[in-house]
């Protein structure tokens, strides 16, 4: 998993021109927008964010990963629990959640409208306190974000640099001279 991860992510940020500033950058970007409740939106906030502050948009749209099916659920919480404590407002508890499943009506359209009425207020409680602390959680781990991942990337442009250049270099055939000035390059005796 490692190797594919390499291969096929940081092989290609490591080929882009860009700085390694730009894609640290491009990352605490990802990061930041990964931690905020914008699922639906985030590779699209995160390309905009990047282009403006021009930073590596494959970075920083990589990261929107972070937030997946298995992971929202984490991460939202822990926004809603630091943006209640914050906001010092009550936080939902399970009368509120049995409130938006218990319908009083009876038909199938009138009980899925309630339903989304119900939902819609208790997503009006959430959204405050889920934003407020989706931006404070984002900049938490976006900022080390960024100072972990500039000098690694300095580290490897520079060994992938050093790299690509060494194979780029053909090493010479046994017996091949030097046409400048008629050494042999080979590094073995061409005397038989």
């Amino acid at each position: 998993m490692a190797g594919w991860f390499y291969r096929k992510f940081i092989v290609r940020l490591l080929e882009l021109d860009d700085t390694p500033k730009e894609i640290a950058r491009g990352i605490a970007i990802g990061v930041f927008i990964a931690m905020t409740p914008t699922v639906g939106i985030q590779m699209i906030t995160i390309a905009v964010l990047c282009t403006i502050f021009r930073s590596n948009r494959l970075a920083g749209v990589t990261m929107a990963w972070i937030s997946n099916p298995l992971t929202v659920v984490p991460i939202y919480w822990l926004n809603y629990v630091m943006g209640s404590i914050i906001l010092r407002t009550p936080m939902i508890g399970k009368e509120k959640i049995a409130e938006i499943v218990e319908l009083e009506s009876t038909g199938m359209f009138s009980m899925f409208f309630e339903f989304l009425g119900n939902l819609s207020s208790m997503t009006v409680d959430l959204a405050g306190p889920m934003f407020l602390g989706g931006a404070i959680v984002g900049v938490v781990c976006a900022i080390p974000s960024y100072y972990i991942f500039l000098p690694l990337f300095t580290r490897w442009k520079a060994a992938f640099k050093k790299e690509k250049e060494s194979a780029a270099t053909p090493s010479p055939a046994p017996g091949e001279t030097d046409s400048s000035t008629g050494e042999d390059r080979s590094g073995t005796d061409s005397e038989a």
